[in-house]
C-alpha cells in the first residue's frame, strides 16, 4: 500500500513540475508577444524609444552588453532625445507660482466685491 501511494505522490509531483514548467514558458511567451507590444504601444516613453530604434535602424539585440562603445552612444542618444521632448521649466517655477498667486488674487477680488445672493 505504501508503494502505491508513493508512486502516486511522485506522479502528482511530476505532473505539477511539468505543469509549472509549461506555465513558465507560457508566461514568457505572453510577456514577449502580448504584454511587451501592448506596453510599447500604450506607454509614450517606450513608444518613443521604439520609434528612435526603428528610425535609426538600430539592432537592439546587438546591444545586450553594456561594455561596448556603441551601446553607450546609443544610450546617450536615447537619453538626449527624450530630454528634448520634455520642457525645461516643469514644476514649481517662478512663473507657475506667480500665476497661482494671481489666480488667488482674482478669486479674492471676486469674493470681496461681487454680490453674494
Amino acid at each position: 500500500m505504501t508503494d502505491r501511494s508513493t508512486d502516486e505522490g511522485r506522479r502528482s509531483a511530476s505532473f505539477r513540475a511539468w505543469g509549472l514548467l509549461v506555465f513558465g514558458f507560457f508566461c514568457v511567451w505572453a510577456f514577449a508577444f502580448v504584454v511587451g507590444p501592448w506596453l510599447q504601444n500604450n506607454i509614450p516613453t517606450l513608444r518613443q524609444i521604439a520609434q528612435v530604434v526603428e528610425e535609426r535602424e538600430i539592432d537592439a539585440g546587438a546591444y545586450f552588453y553594456s561594455e561596448n562603445k556603441e551601446s553607450y552612444e546609443g544610450e546617450q542618444y536615447l537619453i538626449e532625445s527624450l530630454k528634448l521632448g520634455a520642457p525645461e521649466e516643469v514644476g514649481f517655477t517662478l512663473p507657475f507660482v506667480l500665476c497661482i498667486l494671481l489666480c488667488g488674487f482674482i478669486l479674492w477680488i471676486g469674493y470681496r466685491f461681487l454680490p453674494m445672493d
